[in-house]
């Protein structure tokens, strides 16, 4: 009966269910591996970040793998909620390669107009420091000009010392 079978499907449809059942095979035989052994003993020897991948990766072919069971058993497993487990678990999967991927270095992009406006600010600012320092001179310089003259040793003006005395007129 298996040969009058063959004789009617497609030769192209046999060869993909020849290489589905090789993979099939081929998947039963690594997950015996690890279902001889804890997932804590095959997660004891690796690092932080190799057992979280372990962990998600092995949640993602567990879930692919019931997908594929339900569609080859007639179900529908767009509407099963395994179909949501598969997105959930692709979101951590996400988030994995966030946490461990380095950081891109940001792209040397000149953005022009917040260069003119740090150009715009610094001009002003130095603008305005000028004036200050003028207004400063300014203001010295009109200090200077109407601050009273210094006063000699003794407590008197020069201008009082150089009064005239009253001098006796000599006869000769």
């Amino acid at each position: 009966m298996e040969a009058s079978r063959r004789g009617v499907i497609p030769e192209d449809v046999q060869t993909t269910i020849s290489t589905l059942e090789k993979a099939v095979s081929d998947v039963e035989k690594h997950i015996e591996s690890y279902l001889k052994t804890s997932v804590d003993e095959i997660t004891n020897d690796l690092s932080t970040e190799d057992g979280a991948r372990l962990s998600v990766l092995l949640a993602y072919a567990l879930n692919t793998l019931f997908y594929i069971y339900l569609k080859t058993q007639g179900v529908d497993p767009a509407d099963h909620p395994v179909k949501d487990e598969i997105e959930r678990v692709k979101e951590y999967i996400q988030k994995l390669k966030q946490l461990t991927q380095p950081k891109e270095t940001p792209s040397m992009v000149l953005d022009k107009q917040a260069a003119n406006r740090f150009i715009q600010h610094a001009v002003n600012s130095a603008n305005a420091e000028n004036e200050r320092s003028e207004a400063a001179r300014e203001e010295k310089k009109e200090n200077k000009r109407k601050a009273p003259k210094k006063k000699e040793k003794g407590g008197k003006n020069k201008k009082s010392s150089k009064a005239k005395s009253p001098k006796k007129k000599l006869k000769n």
